[in-house]
């Protein structure tokens, strides 16, 4: 005769089968095998719900703050401590690693952006970065990208300068002092 734990694990086991599993069964009523002990006598099934506590507060009040982090998880990782702990200490890895990764992602759709902007100016990327570096124009990737989607009209002219520079070097690419059209320059001539 089973007695102790190994009667608990085999009803358990039983009950995952379904009514009219395990030994004894056709003799024992149904309901009773899946429904629980409380069953025959009308009492319906309980389910925990949240935390895996029967009652509403934590065993561990410590734990708290780990559930909130998981909350959104799906299937049991949101309420069981030990699946939890490792999942959000899975997240938490992850997400730093995304940081860095997000700044080399923005970085690349910042340098297609301009390439793609300033071929359609007659300039490749290298040469329009170079030539702008060349002329004092200190815009980073991510104020030309901007410019390149918001401002076609800036950007057509700082490609202007930077194809100016390009072919005749600083002083002949300033001409007689004047700027393109639509750029504000910082560029100041001193008299020595």
């Amino acid at each position: 005769m089973d007695r102790g734990k190994n009667r608990r694990k085999r009803w358990k086991k039983d009950r995952r089968k379904g009514p009219g599993h395990g030994p004894g069964a056709r003799n024992a009523p149904s309901l009773q095998r899946w429904k629980g002990f409380g069953a025959a006598r009308g009492v319906p099934a309980r389910r925990t719900g949240g935390t895996g506590c029967a009652g509403s507060s934590l065993a561990h009040p410590n734990h708290s703050g780990l559930f909130s982090c998981c909350k959104h998880f799906r299937g049991r990782k949101n309420r069981c401590y030990k699946l939890a702990v490792r999942s959000v200490r899975r997240a938490f890895v992850k997400s730093t690693k995304a940081r860095r990764e997000k700044k080399r992602f923005l970085r690349a759709l910042w340098i297609t952006r301009i390439e793609a902007a300033s071929l359609e100016h007659g300039l490749k990327y290298p040469a329009f970065i170079s030539n702008l570096a060349k002329s004092q124009v200190e815009l980073n990737r991510k104020v030309l990208a901007d410019l390149a989607i918001y401002e076609p009209k800036t950007f057509k002219s700082l490609a202007a300068l930077a194809q100016r520079r390009r072919q005749e070097g600083f002083l002949a690419a300033l001409g007689d002092g004047k700027e393109p059209e639509g750029i504000f320059s910082r560029i100041v001539r001193h008299h020595y």
